[in-house]
């Protein structure tokens, strides 16, 4: 099963800040994170979204 976390920040840096922090996290074993991604709506109401790492990447990686 799955489950989505939503975080709101007003800025964008600092949801840039704490998307960052995501990998240590990780690597702390105090989160178990499958995908993030900061969503930001531009001026003209279009959605940008800054990946943490690409999925189609990590799954065409060798397994180690």
């Amino acid at each position: 099963m799955s489950d989505l976390l939503v975080i709101a920040y007003r800025t964008e840096p600092r949801a840039e800040e704490m998307h960052n922090r995501l990998p240590g996290m990780q690597k702390e074993y105090l989160i178990d994170l499958g995908y993030a991604v900061v969503a930001v709506t531009q001026p003209n109401g279009q959605m940008k979204l800054n990946q943490l790492f690409s999925p189609a990447a990590a799954s065409a990686a060798p397994a180690a």
